[in-house]
């Protein structure tokens, strides 16, 4: 139940990336907006996946998505001082990180299914 609880925080985490980006692009023009919230919910989506699927690529992928997310999101609060969209994306991307805490430290991507020496 537990990874099945990961594998959708991150597809959802994933959805509200895309959908931030597609808003940042729609509202403010921001071509910026639109590549990054595309290519990181692409990403993290594509860890959700990865996730089901119980490859430890994942949770890695997933884990340095919301760390590099997390520190743009900071850098852009710090500037801008925003509520929205600094403070919530990193919010989120602090939650997301925390889960993708709790995978490495509960022993989720130990040598389980899909691990290469099984092959």
């Amino acid at each position: 139940m537990y990874k099945s609880f990961i594998v959708w925080s991150v597809l959802a985490y994933g959805a509200l990336v895309l959908l931030f980006g597609l808003l940042g692009y729609m509202r403010a023009g921001s071509m910026a907006s639109l590549i990054s919230g595309v290519s990181f919910g692409t990403l993290l989506g594509i860890s959700a996946l990865f996730l089901a699927c119980k490859k430890k690529l994942g949770g890695i992928l997933a884990f340095f998505a919301s760390f590099v997310l997390t520190i743009i999101f900071s850098i852009r609060y710090a500037m801008t001082g925003k509520m929205i969209p600094g403070a919530f994306a990193l919010f989120s991307a602090a939650i997301l990180l925390f889960f993708m805490i709790q995978l490495f430290l509960r022993g989720i991507f130990s040598q389980g299914e899909g691990s290469p020496k099984e092959k």
